[in-house]
């Protein structure tokens, strides 16, 4: 807490215990862990993530194979619901032409 200002060292103190907790979790802290701590040692760990710099975002990686997995699922999974729905108009036209073919045949 003293690499902090003392602004910053009030801000931390006026936090609530859930509010430590949702920083340090952002922070990359595991949630179990967190719920654990006591007051003290959120806050201490918290003035240590605002010392150095604060919570550092998780890398977003960029994957080629996973990708054209993900873009064949896609495909996939769009020419299926395609598919099934080309399947159920060509059900619909059938029981349709069945009716009218009923209709025409009763009313000769």
């Amino acid at each position: 807490m003293e690499k902090l200002t003392a602004e910053q060292q009030q801000q931390i103190k006026k936090m609530s215990n859930d509010r430590l907790r949702v920083k340090l979790t952002a922070a990359g802290y595991d949630e179990e862990t967190v719920v654990a701590m006591e007051r003290e040692v959120m806050m201490t760990t918290y003035a240590d993530v605002v010392a150095t710099g604060g919570p550092k975002p998780a890398a977003v990686g960029y994957n080629p194979a996973i990708e054209r997995e993900r873009l064949v699922f896609e495909r996939e999974r769009s020419g299926k619901l395609t598919g099934r729905s080309g399947r159920l108009r060509e059900k619909i036209g059938c029981v349709e032409s069945r009716k009218k073919r009923k209709r025409s045949s009763a009313e000769n």
